[in-house]
């Protein structure tokens, strides 16, 4: 009995991973964040579950099958107090599910304006990825099978924040 529940559970779970293998990150700005660009190569760290670090924003770009895509997309704003970005519960799996029921997904890696030693601020350069997030998947609508008049945004606690900010 248990390995024929393990056996359901791997079988409604294989799609959901599949589509997450087709996921790819490209920066918000090519040449850096406005007025930031010489840190543009600094590295995120990442651990377990958060991010930090962020000074080259960027999207990832979670497409679903196109014989499943309705149209629809969702910007994501993962949460993490604007110390960190909790990627992975807040920003992945939402996507993937996102994905599996026909919805396009971003997610964003926002500048962190609380990480220590940040001299970023949540009104002006966190609201700046939010923005340039919108406009670079409502320029690249065609591109990604998105309409431009059904993208949304979805934000976890603050990321909730940076959503209200648009």
């Amino acid at each position: 009995m248990k390995t024929k529940l393990h056996s359901y559970v791997f079988v409604l779970l294989f799609p959901l991973t599949a589509s997450a293998q087709d996921a790819t990150e490209i920066p918000l700005w090519a040449s850096g964040a406005p007025g930031f660009e010489s840190r543009k190569n600094e590295p995120t760290i990442a651990k377990d579950w958060w991010i930090k670090n962020i000074h080259n924003p960027t999207l990832t770009i979670y497409l679903p099958p196109k014989e499943k895509a309705t149209g629809a997309a969702v910007v994501i704003c993962p949460g993490g107090g604007h110390r960190e970005l909790v990627f992975n519960a807040e920003g992945h799996d939402p996507a993937v599910f996102l994905n599996s029921i026909g919805v396009a997904a971003f997610v964003v890696k926002y500048r962190l304006a609380r990480e220590e030693n940040s001299v970023y601020t949540i009104d002006k350069h966190v609201r700046e990825d939010a923005y340039r997030a919108i406009r670079t998947v409502r320029n690249r609508a065609r591109e990604w099978n998105v309409d431009p008049t059904r993208i949304g945004m979805l934000g976890f606690s603050a990321g909730g924040e940076v959503v209200a900010l648009v």
